[in-house]
């Protein structure tokens, strides 16, 4: 399982609310940036997707709320990755993310790969740059290069356009990427340390109910 779509009440003026506090940022061209806030949380739209989640048993606290921000000139596919959090001197996984779609550019596309998940052996930790030229520790998909990685994965197993209607879970412990279009996108996302499945089965039983 790689995306579950949900359907989420909110209105246009809770998502212009978050709008407004980044728009400024995309006055310069970036692919891609995750800030956390801590007071997203407390915003009207942020008050609202953490009742849901508490909802399902899903504790907003693993990563705190977060926000992706791109802003390119052409269309870019980016380097695939499973995502983790840094916590000091420790990597962990990051199985899964609510993601709830702020401002859209003109399309993104993820995809996803099986071969390789969080806890494969073949993944190892690397030094990447971010975009002020400051280094991090990441989990790597084998290869020196994004050409190399997209080779070494092969055939992509899932592709969806424009996944966020405006919300979802998305699987983020199986290597994706991301094809994104020109333009500002932003994105509002909590991740977890829970599979999507798990989410999954979560949702399905709080509706019997």
């Amino acid at each position: 399982m790689f995306f579950l779509p949900v359907e989420f009440d909110h209105n246009n003026q809770e998502v212009d609310q978050i709008k407004k506090i980044f728009i400024h940022k995309f006055n310069e061209n970036f692919e891609h940036r995750l800030e956390y806030h801590r007071f997203l949380s407390q915003t009207s739209l942020g008050v609202k997707i953490s009742n849901y989640l508490k909802s399902i048993d899903l504790d907003t606290d693993y990563t705190g709320f977060g926000i992706f921000l791109n802003n390119v000139n052409s269309r870019t596919l980016t380097n695939p990755h499973i995502d983790v959090l840094h916590l000091a001197h420790e990597l962990l996984p990051i199985r899964s993310r609510f993601n709830f779609l702020i401002h859209q550019n003109e399309s993104f596309y993820m995809i996803w790969w099986s071969k390789i998940k969080w806890g494969d052996t073949s993944l190892a930790k690397h030094e990447f740059l971010n975009k002020n030229g400051l280094p991090y520790l990441s989990m790597a998909i084998p290869g020196n290069t994004i050409e190399e990685r997209y080779q070494y994965l092969g055939d992509l197993d899932f592709q969806l356009l424009n996944p966020l209607r405006p919300c979802g879970f998305v699987n983020t412990e199986n290597s994706h990427a991301l094809s994104i279009g020109p333009g500002p996108r932003l994105i509002l996302s909590v991740g977890f340390n829970i599979s999507l499945r798990e989410i999954y089965e979560r949702i399905k039983n709080r509706i019997r109910t």
